[in-house]
Order: structure tokens, then C-alpha cells, then sequence
């Protein structure tokens, strides 16, 4: 089995948030260390992360930003858990231990969610402010 840093983007295009966790992959890779990147649906930035060798899931979940109906964002935030044991799975099928998990962003809670599943730390990396930078704001 082998160990692996999960890293949770919300985004599959080459942005600057993008193009930073890549660089955080790439330094990885140099020490070693392998990981394994959630992505919301196939773009550009699988490509990139194939060459540099980088395991690669295409996995749909839910953000929490900009609703406003209270029911809708209960059953996404518990959707997002059973989405989270699908990922386990996959990662059982993939033979990989997750070391830890690292959300790139902090529009969505699924990276928390799945740390929550694994039973092990998560780190969320904080690139926007919400309502100051896009006029986002948070569902809870």
C-alpha cells in the first residue's frame, strides 16, 4: 500500500490556485512523496497532473457557497459524506493509505469531510475571501 497526500480542487482548469498546489505537487514528488488529486470533472489540469505522475479521481461534490435554501445545502453537506466513502473506496481499489488531505480552496467542505471519512488531518488552504474577492457567501 502506498502512501499518499490527497489534495481536494474545486476547480479542474489552470488558474493560480491551480498552478500553486501544482508546484506543492511537483516539490512533493521530488521528496518522494505521492499524491492523489480529487478533481470535479475532467479539464486541463489532468494532463498536467499525469505527467508529473500524480494519481488522478474525478469525483463530483458539493460546494458550500451562494445558496439559500437551508434543506438543499443540509442534504449537499450530507450528500458530500457519502461521496466521501465512495472516494475511500476508491482509494482502497487504487491501493493507496492517505497520509493526509489538503483542500485547495475554501469554497467547498468536502476535503474536511473526506479527512473525516479517512480518519486523518486535513489541511484547508485559504486562496480567497469570499465575499470580498468573488461575492461569495457561505451556506452555514
Amino acid at each position: 500500500m502506498k502512501d499518499v497526500v490527497i489534495f481536494v480542487s474545486p476547480h479542474n482548469n489552470l488558474y493560480g490556485a491551480e498552478r500553486s498546489m501544482l508546484a506543492i505537487i511537483k516539490k512533493m514528488k521530488q521528496k518522494d512523496i505521492d499524491s492523489v488529486v480529487i478533481i470535479p470533472d475532467h479539464g486541463p489540469i489532468e494532463e498536467e497532473l499525469n505527467q508529473i505522475g500524480s494519481y488522478v479521481i474525478v469525483q463530483r461534490y458539493f460546494f458550500w457557497i451562494n445558496e439559500q435554501n437551508k434543506i438543499k445545502d443540509l442534504i449537499k453537506y450530507y450528500c458530500n459524506y457519502l461521496i466521501a466513502f465512495s472516494v475511500k473506496k476508491k482509494l482502497r481499489n487504487m491501493d493507496c493509505n492517505a497520509l493526509t488531505v489538503h483542500t485547495n480552496s475554501i469554497i467547498t467542505p468536502f476535503g474536511a469531510q473526506l479527512s473525516r471519512v479517512l480518519n486523518v488531518k486535513h489541511l484547508q488552504h485559504i486562496r480567497e475571501f469570499g465575499t470580498l474577492d468573488f461575492h461569495m457567501s457561505f451556506n452555514f
